[in-house]
């Protein structure tokens, strides 16, 4: 296998921004399409009255979740579970996917949230890597900073989802 590494060096939001995308907000889901592993949904953030679209698939109760909100160019990747309780704060985490019997890996610089790892896509080349590997690999895991695996993620139907993720945001 051939290993790449693709560093993501960028830089994070203001607390103020993050906030708007935090998961303290309260979601209600608007629609929601099943492809394969993964699911396209529009949903709304009542504390804003926000319409965002989101593509995601889950592990146990581990959330991958990349979004972008309707009225602006706000686009992050999520990474959720109920469970977690970690101290807020500047976090590194990686993801390694595979595509082709290839191995690719992403790091990342986000935040931590107690109960997610979020990540700003202020570089749309950054993005549209990440959302070309998801929409090509047949699997990938998320790691902590420590190298922990917390969440193995499918690639089945990522493709489609991706492409509705799309045209919701039109």
């Amino acid at each position: 296998m051939v290993h790449s590494t693709i560093k993501l060096a960028l830089s994070a939001l203001i607390a103020v921004a993050l906030n708007n995308h935090s998961m303290a907000a309260t979601f209600e889901t608007q629609q929601s399409v099943k492809h394969g592993a993964w699911t396209t949904s529009l949903f709304k953030n009542l504390n804003g009255n926000r319409l965002f679209c989101a593509a995601e698939t889950s592990d146990g109760n581990t959330i991958f979740r990349i979004n972008r909100y309707k009225d602006t160019s706000d686009t992050f990747l999520e990474l959720y579970n109920a469970d977690w309780t970690m101290m807020e704060g500047n976090v590194k985490f990686s993801i390694d996917f595979d595509v082709k019997n290839e191995n690719y890996k992403a790091e990342i610089a986000g935040k931590s949230w107690g109960d997610s790892y979020t990540h700003d896509f202020t570089d749309v080349k950054n993005y549209e890597l990440i959302l070309g590997l998801l929409s090509t690999s047949k699997s990938f895991d998320v790691q902590n900073s420590n190298g922990s695996v917390i969440g193995r993620f499918s690639g089945s139907g990522s493709l489609e989802a991706l492409q509705a993720y799309n045209a919701c945001l039109n």
